[in-house]
């Protein structure tokens, strides 16, 4: 797939179309050991001592996905 200037940057032709796509997204992924469930990591006061008594964790992620797709048509881009 060859890279279509049209719409700008990240857009790629399908062929056999007049169709162009392009694909996004980010994954986001934060993991705190001994947080004590407040997704705040310790690392001083009476926090950073439970963090060496202590074994749990917090976990969270965020995601997104996106598709764009785009097709001229007699009217323009």
């Amino acid at each position: 797939m060859a890279g279509f200037n049209r719409y700008g940057a990240g857009f790629y032709y399908i062929p056999g179309t007049d169709t162009c796509i392009k694909l996004g997204g980010y994954l986001r992924a934060e993991v705190n050991f001994d947080a004590g469930g407040s997704h705040t990591p310790y690392w001083s006061g009476t926090g950073g001592l439970n963090n060496r008594l202590g074994n749990d964790y917090t976990f969270r992620t965020r995601a997104l996905t996106s598709i764009d797709t785009r097709t001229a048509t007699e009217y323009g881009v």
